[in-house]
């Protein structure tokens, strides 16, 4: 015979509580294993005329509390002067766990009750085996459409995501396209309908696959300051074999930024690049701007424009970059002097 409960608590504090509402029923506790989980009540009886019900309540806290009841009947035989003189014993025992409702109610009733109120609640095999199934099947059911919902935010995101990383790369494709645009109306601009054998094109080309090591310059310089911003403009002569003959950089910047240090490392780096051989000096400039925090650099560079050609290396006594000192400067701030 065989009752379950359901509790909420621990396991050994559930069994702590179980035990003392059998106590409060007059149950005596003939055994308590705290590493088993378990205890055992002391004999008890229920009196009947000739056939007494003996038994014993084993109690479990597992993933329910599981209380067991082992009974026994005792059955006096009918004594006889025979049975008497043979000294035969009187008494027959029978094992049975199989009383009638009313035996097992008037053992089990009073155990509910009791620990019912202690926050157990009685549990059973057919109806709480359902509600439980139910209980699963609901919680399957929610897992499997979060997961579903989650991937259907995953596709989603990772289509809002494929979808900007497109209009940004046609973005630049589109600024790509302008800038070569401009570039061939300057060369038509500069050299008409000739074919001279450096372009800006080129030039222009030459630039763009240096443009990463332009940007690194800015980024160890100033990723380790704050609040700096600035614009500038380079100016190179670049001579026939392709090399460059002759380099400014001039800027406006910040406070907070290291000017000369940057123009230096600017020069140094500009300076190795080596355009295509031509038939002519070039004078060519590009201008810049910079603005950011840290880490957060923002770099950018204008289009490249030649403003000059000479059949030989410009003349000491004339300043080829005198236009080229006149930066934009900012609106507020006191004046800046750009240093040559």
């Amino acid at each position: 015979m065989v009752r379950n409960y359901e509790y909420t608590e621990g396991r050994r504090g559930a069994l702590r509580e179980a035990q003392i509402a059998f106590e409060k029923l007059g149950y005596k506790i003939s055994a308590f294993d705290e590493v088993d989980n378990y205890f055992t009540t002391e004999l008890r009886v229920i009196n009947r005329l000739f056939r007494p019900i003996y038994y014993v309540a084993f109690v479990t806290a597992q993933d329910r509390l599981t209380v067991t009841v082992y009974s026994e009947v005792r059955t006096f035989m009918r004594a006889s002067r025979i049975a008497l003189a043979a000294g035969t014993e009187q008494v027959m025992q029978d094992a049975s766990n199989n009383l009638s409702d009313r035996f097992q109610n008037a053992i089990f009733d009073p155990i509910t009750d009791s620990i019912e109120e202690d926050g157990f609640a009685k549990w059973d095999r057919v109806t709480d085996s359902k509600r439980d199934d139910k209980i699963i099947r609901q919680a399957e059911e929610l897992r499997l459409t979060a997961l579903a919902e989650a991937e259907a935010s995953r596709r989603e995101l990772e289509r809002i995501e494929r979808e900007a990383a497109m209009k940004m790369f046609h973005e630049r494709q589109d600024e790509r396209r302008l800038r070569s645009e401009r570039e061939v109306e300057r060369h038509i601009e500069l050299w008409g309908d000739s074919r001279p054998e450096q372009s800006v094109v080129e030039l222009s080309r030459t630039l763009e696959e240096n443009r990463e090591g332009f940007e690194e310059v800015f980024r160890e310089v100033l990723t380790s300051h704050r609040d700096v911003n600035g614009t500038g403009v380079m100016v190179w002569i670049i001579g026939l074999d392709g090399r460059v003959a002759d380099l400014r950089v001039l800027m406006d910047s910040s406070p907070n930024t290291p000017e000369t240090h940057l123009r230096d490392r600017l020069a140094s780096t500009l300076k190795s690049v080596s355009f295509g051989s031509g038939n002519a000096f070039l004078k060519m400039k590009q201008r810049f701007s910079f603005d950011g925090n840290y880490s957060n650099l923002k770099v950018d560079f204008g289009i490249p424009l030649v403003t000059g050609r000479f059949d030989e290396y410009p003349i000491p006594d004339r300043d080829v970059f005198e236009e080229a000192f006149f930066v934009k400067q900012r609106s507020t701030g006191p004046p800046v002097i750009l240093k040559n």
